[in-house]
């Protein structure tokens, strides 16, 4: 248990049992834990509804139409993306 001292000291004890438990797993079932358990604490998008996201759409798609955006590929978009993420 003191290998894990440092995961645990911020932890309930029912946590921490909880971890003793999981670490207990194999390697997949630990791994498809931590994935369900992440992805339940990830936050939901807001869902793009209403009259404001309404409005951008159009300034958008109005903006394309006079020719004052000129638009990309999906393949172009994240090679940019992946680009600026890299620094």
């Amino acid at each position: 248990m003191a290998s894990i001292r440092w995961y645990t000291a911020t932890m309930s004890p029912i946590a921490e049992n909880l971890l003793v438990s999981a670490l207990s797993l194999s390697e997949a079932d630990r791994l498809d834990l931590a994935e369900a358990l992440l992805s339940a604490s990830e936050p939901t998008a807001p869902s793009p509804t209403g009259e404001e996201w309404i409005r951008a759409v159009r300034q958008r798609s109005a903006d394309i139409d006079r020719g004052d955006v000129a638009c990309v590929s999906w393949d172009e978009a994240k090679r940019r993306a992946r680009g600026d993420a890299a620094g």
